[in-house]
């Protein structure tokens, strides 16, 4: 028998599953209710155009097969095994910018590690920047 863990409902599940079926289905049902919120509030219609293209959501796909999944920067930054769930352009781009597209701008990480990188930005953002590009460089050759 392989490794095994139990899932946040109680039920024991393969070590390599994030969510038991039930509780997959459940988290995928309030992502999408989320990410739906968050277009209708916050997102303006330039951006939204983008992130609903079918451009995008192939790169999303690829940058997520890129990274297996995995948060990289839980990964080398906090010690953690952490599946992502956001792609995330490392040099800010403005919805004009071809580096929009650019999966070599791109990283995957969880939504808290989304709005901390975000924090860290506003401390020192070349800083910032100059370091997950260091974590991609470090992913690149140690992964891939």
């Amino acid at each position: 028998m392989g490794l095994i863990k139990e899932c946040r409902c109680g039920k024991i599940i393969d070590y390599t599953l994030k969510y038991c079926d039930e509780c997959e289905a459940k988290a995928n049902k309030n992502r999408r209710e989320a990410y739906k919120e968050y277009d209708k509030t916050q997102r303006n219609q330039d951006s939204k155009a983008i992130y609903n293209s079918s451009k995008w959501i192939r790169l999303r796909e690829e940058c997520k097969h890129k990274f297996k999944g995995v948060d990289i920067y839980s990964y080398y930054v906090l010690g953690n095994f952490d599946y992502g769930s956001i792609c995330h352009h490392i040099e800010e781009v403005t919805m004009n910018d071809s580096r929009v597209y650019d999966l070599n701008n791109l990283i995957y990480v969880t939504d808290m590690n989304h709005r901390k990188i975000h924090k860290l930005y506003e401390q020192d953002y070349e800083g910032t920047k100059r370091m997950l590009f260091s974590l991609v460089d470090r992913w690149n050759k140690e992964v891939r």
